[in-house]
């Protein structure tokens, strides 16, 4: 009996030892368990429940979802820290910041929208405002509207874009919406340029694929907030010209300035190239615009720089263009180069780029290029030679390299126009930084002015 109720005793311990160590030292179940309970979810309180506990216009609940109203993006209405800790967060805090100036823009442009088109229903209004901002956006992106008629594209805006309706075709939206779109964002540059206190004009003249002219006038227009910190510019107007002179592009500024009311006195420069009628017209615009000053773009200047070397190095030029003309027609020879590079230099090599000369440091460029293998070419030619015709681009290269002259000169202009280049790289930005144009420039002179002395 003694032996029956120590084994009991002994198993009773056992089991308490063993209860205890589980409690005090969880397994990797049990502290599972206990981490389950830690993080708790309301299951029981709904969407529509959990936004009315925050104040309103913070969350709205919509498709069985809750969502942040300034962030635009879903939460989980079971925890209420997740949703605590997104209220929280800068992102949110600085959308919030700035709605209601958002809202106000908003507020008045969808008005200005709707009285675009013909008065209809509340639907048919938003309806209107969701294909106007479609297209809106597919044209300041420049994405063309005949990709709308795609049907993967089509399917997934009527799913996913609100009060889309039936999406037209591209036709229609080109003929019916897009001059709406234009006729809103003329009168939104027409207010702006109106509270504008001052008003920089830049224009420029270009040829289309149909080799017309076309002026291009641009507004540049002030800092006019606290949260811009650079001047902006905008384009007014595109004009086709019959011809190109002094007459044409001043008849063509003062019809620009005239359609979108700007007061005369505003205009404070007028920015053009160097060209001579490019002078003459604003010499003639400044009885009409007495606070105004002529600048030329330093840009041009700048191009007109690298067009002195071009004048002063012709064996170079000469040089590039030979090259480009052997390529032109042969694409065996093209093969044959790729290899023949590729075995001197031990690594594939690119084709020689082809320069245009209307755009900035393409002749630069190819020069760049031509300067890592211009070493081997004097041998590709006379190997060129032997396996096909003697052409005449051929055999003027074959002249160019009896001497190291063509060779010393590439070398030299790539090692000083790589400031030129990066100077007419950085001219290229949109963006307007005239005081950071006029000091680039000064340390483009003075670093010259050093190797020359």
């Amino acid at each position: 009996m003694c032996n029956v109720d120590s084994q009991c005793n002994e198993r009773t311990q056992n089991f308490d030892s063993c209860l205890r160590k589980w409690c005090f030292f969880p397994s990797c179940a049990s502290r599972a368990i206990l981490a389950g309970n830690k993080m708790k979810t309301a299951v029981k309180i709904t969407y529509v429940e959990r936004a009315k506990q925050y104040p309103k216009g913070t969350l709205h609940a919509d498709e069985g979802q809750l969502f942040c109203t300034s962030c635009n993006v879903t939460l989980d209405h079971t925890r209420k820290a997740t949703i605590d800790k997104h209220l929280k967060s800068q992102t949110h805090i600085g959308k919030v910041q700035k709605q209601p100036k958002d809202v106000t823009h908003s507020v008045q442009k969808q008005t200005t929208v709707v009285s675009a088109f013909h008065k209809a229903t509340a639907s048919r209004d938003a309806r209107n405002v969701s294909q106007f901002e479609l297209v809106e956006a597919f044209a300041s992106a420049n994405i063309p509207l005949y990709k709308l008629d795609h049907p993967k594209l089509r399917d997934y805006l009527s799913r996913n874009v609100k009060n889309l309706g039936v999406l037209p075709q591209s036709t229609t939206l080109r003929s019916q919406v897009l001059p709406k779109v234009f006729d809103v964002a003329q009168q939104e540059l027409r207010e702006r340029v109106a509270a504008a206190s001052s008003i920089v004009i830049a224009a420029d003249e270009a040829s289309d694929q149909q080799d017309r002219f076309i002026l291009h006038i641009v507004f540049i227009l002030p800092v006019t907030s606290g949260q811009q910190d650079k001047m902006e510019a905008v384009t007014a107007d595109l004009v086709f010209l019959d011809k190109v002179n002094a007459t044409t592009v001043s008849r063509a500024i003062i019809q620009t300035l005239t359609k979108f009311d700007v007061d005369f006195d505003k205009v404070v420069v007028v920015l053009t190239d160097n060209a001579t009628y490019m002078t003459k017209a604003v010499t003639s615009l400044k009885v009409l615009l007495p606070n105004c000053i002529h600048l030329t773009c330093n840009a041009h200047i700048l191009s007109l720089v690298g067009e002195t070397f071009r004048r002063n190095f012709p064996a170079v030029d000469r040089m590039i263009a030979c090259f480009k003309s052997i390529f032109v027609h042969c694409s065996s020879r093209k093969l044959r180069y790729r290899e023949f590079i590729g075995r001197e230099c031990g690594s594939e090599v690119p084709l020689p780029p082809v320069p245009v000369v209307t755009r900035w440091n393409s002749w630069f460029r190819a020069v760049a290029h031509h300067a890592q293998y211009v070493e081997h070419y004097k041998k590709f030619i006379e190997a060129e030679l032997l396996v096909s015709a003697p052409t005449s681009a051929l055999l003027e290269l074959n002249d160019l390299f009896k001497t190291d002259s063509v060779r010393v000169d590439v070398v030299f202009i790539m090692m000083n126009s790589a400031k030129l280049m990066d100077l007419l790289t950085w001219f290229e930005n949109r963006q307007v930084t005239i005081h950071l144009a006029y000091n680039k420039v000064v340390d483009l002179m003075a670093g010259k002015i050093q190797i020359l002395f």
